[in-house]
């Protein structure tokens, strides 16, 4: 059930320490039960999507009145497999089958990580941590099934055509 837990006000713009430490005592102590249908079946979180209809079939789309298109989603599975024969459920869009369906190596793979034996150690040296954050505004490094993108933004310093030395 539910645990309701009070604090008796805020003193000087912030909450009583012990109060605050019994609650994150408790929240610290929670065993949260596996969600029974997360584990038997497979999920998509998508970090993105594209839209890759030919731009032919979106004007004759357009021409009969039929919104149908074709999106690329990237993203990460979890829970169980997803096969390319499954059916994917868009939250409030529908059911649609899944025509083409392609695994990428792990943009960050762990340093202790050994392809020949396939074994994985369970820590990372803080010192070669690797970071893919995808819309989190940390880095500009965005990962395809075919190439790898690197925003470089404003870091870029053309040599001016005055400083160019002609020989």
């Amino acid at each position: 059930g539910a645990k309701l837990y009070h604090f008796s006000g805020v003193i000087n713009g912030k909450y009583l320490k012990n109060e605050v430490k019994q609650l994150s005592l408790f929240l610290g102590r929670v065993k949260y039960r596996p969600v029974v249908w997360r584990n038997t079946h497979p999920y998509v979180i998508v970090d993105r999507f594209e839209d890759i209809t030919h731009p032919s079939t979106r004007e004759q789309n357009q021409k009969n009145n039929v919104d149908e298109c074709k999106i690329a989603m990237y993203g990460y599975v979890r829970g169980t497999h997803l096969k390319p024969n499954h059916k994917l459920h868009l939250i409030g869009v529908g059911d649609y089958e899944i025509q083409e369906l392609t695994a990428v190596d792990d943009p960050c793979l762990s340093n202790n990580y050994n392809k020949k034996d396939d074994s994985k150690k369970k820590s990372l040296n803080t010192k070669k941590t690797l970071l893919y954050a995808p819309y989190a505004n940390v880095g500009a490094v965005t990962f395809d099934n075919d190439a790898i993108y690197i925003d470089i933004g404003n870091r870029v310093n053309y040599t001016k055509k005055q400083q160019i030395v002609k020989e």
